[in-house]
């Protein structure tokens, strides 16, 4: 979700097509109404300030507390 393509990419003239070809699965259902109920998951679930906290703390490193006992550690 966190480097889902924004709105603005999916209405550029350079990437709407890359992203439509790649992004792209059923032809009945447009990439870009896909990726909004994606977004509309996210933010109802973690809110539109959350996600880049849960990045962070769910990436395979560990939680940030973890992270920073090992940078202390080095």
């Amino acid at each position: 979700m966190v480097t889902m393509p924004s709105e603005a990419d999916f209405n550029s003239v350079d990437t709407a097509k890359w992203l439509e070809k790649n992004l792209g699965t059923n032809p009945g259902v447009s990439t870009m109404n896909r990726m909004r109920i994606l977004r509309l998951i996210e933010n109802s679930t973690l809110g539109s300030r959350e996600v880049g906290y849960l990045t962070k703390s769910m990436h395979g490193a560990g939680s940030s507390q973890a992270q920073l006992s090992m940078i202390s550690r080095q």
